[in-house]
């Protein structure tokens, strides 16, 4: 119920700001970041806030420093993305990014796929920050969801360079462990890994890893639901052997790969 007041009461301040004086001109961006600021200060601590961030040559800053507790934060790019976060809260942001030519078929998608209850949505004016870069279509919606119960994940960290991620996987999928886990799936996005391993007897247990925050004691955090460490216990120690040798991406891919 309080998180319902909560979306009401950003609704109402977003649309109070489309309101203001012609002449103070504020863009789409300004008019977002508002209702966001408001909406998010709403929320329960330590949630963590997810969007699509790169579209082509466009970005979308995630503010998750707005959040109580300022939490964590996960680039998507696709619904599986939002089937984990490192704590119980997951926060979606549908954002001025997807009223863009290059963004709205990821974003449409991820909506489709993806588990969301909406909290607070607002409107705004077209009035991109760069003319080179409009908007599609006006007004332009953002909207704050939540995501229905994730798994337990890891936040993004250091960007992962495609040959950091290749090296990386060189060294973790020929493991042969005495539990007879093998690694079926490893998936790269900007910030993290998502993986797969299968043990002898079956299925398929579902792992994550990242780089550790600023002032953690290992270069690496990993992720696994207990019946991945009981089944695969052999193999993931042996993983975060590997993930302790080969430290973190260097220090030039700390920011964004660039195209």
């Amino acid at each position: 119920v309080g998180w319902g007041l909560a979306g009401a009461a950003a609704v109402a301040a977003a649309l109070a700001l489309a309101r203001w004086p012609a002449l103070s001109a504020p863009t789409t961006e300004q008019l977002e970041y508002a209702f966001l600021r408001q909406a998010l200060r709403a929320m329960p601590p330590d949630c963590t806030l997810a969007a699509v961030s790169r579209a082509d040559k466009r970005q979308w800053v995630i503010p998750s420093f707005l959040a109580p507790g300022r939490g964590a934060q996960r680039a998507v790019e696709r619904a599986a993305d939002l089937a984990a976060a490192p704590s119980a809260c997951l926060l979606y942001v549908r954002s001025s990014l997807c009223s863009s030519a290059e963004a709205r078929a990821t974003c449409d998608a991820i909506e489709r796929q993806a588990p969301l209850a909406p909290l607070a949505r607002a409107a705004f004016p077209a009035a991109p920050s760069y003319a080179g870069l409009p908007y599609d279509r006006e007004p332009v919606e953002t909207v704050l969801f939540r995501v229905a119960a994730p798994r337990l994940g890891v936040s993004d960290g250091i960007a992962i360079t495609p040959d950091f991620a290749a090296a990386l996987f060189a060294r973790v999928s020929p493991l042969r462990e005495a539990d007879g886990c093998r690694l079926t799936r490893f998936d790269t996005s900007r910030f993290r890994v998502g993986a797969a391993l299968q043990p002898p007897a079956g299925g398929v247990q579902a792992i994550e890893f990242a780089t550790a925050p600023p002032g953690s004691a290992m270069a690496w955090t990993l992720v696994a639901p207990p019946e991945a460490e009981q089944a695969c216990g052999a193999t993931l120690a042996a993983i975060r052997r590997v993930l302790a040798e080969i430290g973190p991406p260097a220090a030039a891919s700390a920011t964004e790969p660039h195209d």
